[in-house]
């Protein structure tokens, strides 16, 4: 099978994905962004296999949803428990196979953002794992012509490490308007985002938290 002609290009969140604890499941993201980078490439379908499984090699615990950012795309069957053997793999493990088809002909000339998105529980065990990907994409409008194509990209879970992000002072009327300038008194709303579990904010030059 020949290689892809788009590119796919991986964004772990966090990153990198952060492995589950007996005690605390870890939620993680992997953005797939699906580009022709100049080129004139047609595509109508777009196959994503990724390891489902409690080993190294795997992935995800369990088997993870999936999103799409545009409806010009629309998740269109999944399946579980295929061996690798059946991809043509010499690699251990099973994979959820994960289909995106394209709804109309005028979308398959691929020059708009298009973003696939898989979410799940991170695995326990930390190391490599492979997502594969296989298109039925040609350079032609001529859907007659497509051919399947194979890919592949690789990804890294870590260990648990404390992250904090997305931090942001808002008017408490007004939760969703970032803003830098308050009133003399005027009570403030902070908002983040992290994996730890206790916080404390301080004001400057006070030893003791506000809160």
């Amino acid at each position: 099978m020949n290689a892809c002609l788009l590119t796919y290009q991986p964004s772990p969140d966090p990153d990198p994905l952060q492995i589950s604890t007996s005690g605390t499941p870890a939620q993680g993201s992997i953005d797939i962004s699906v580009s022709s980078v100049g080129q004139t490439i047609y595509c109508r379908q777009i196959i994503i296999f990724v390891t489902v499984g409690d080993t190294v090699t795997d992935a995800y615990q369990e088997k993870p949803t999936v999103s799409v950012n545009t409806p010009k795309w629309v998740p269109n069957g999944i399946e579980e428990n295929i061996p690798a053997t059946q991809l043509g793999l010499n690699v251990p493990g099973t994979f959820s196979k994960f289909t995106f088809d394209c709804r109309e002909p005028t979308d398959y000339l691929i020059t708009y953002r298009l973003v696939l998105t898989l979410t799940g529980t991170v695995n326990k065990v930390p190391g490599s794992f492979t997502v594969n990907i296989v298109e039925l994409s040609g350079t032609t409008n001529d859907k007659s012509t497509f051919t399947k194509k194979m890919g592949a990209f690789s990804l890294t879970k870590a260990l648990p490490q404390f992250y904090l992000k997305n931090f942001v002072a808002t008017l408490v009327d007004k939760p969703t308007v970032p803003a830098t300038d308050f009133k003399n008194g005027d009570p403030i709303r902070f908002r983040w985002e992290s994996n730890g579990t206790h916080y404390q904010l301080f004001e400057k030059n006070q030893s003791k938290p506000v809160y």
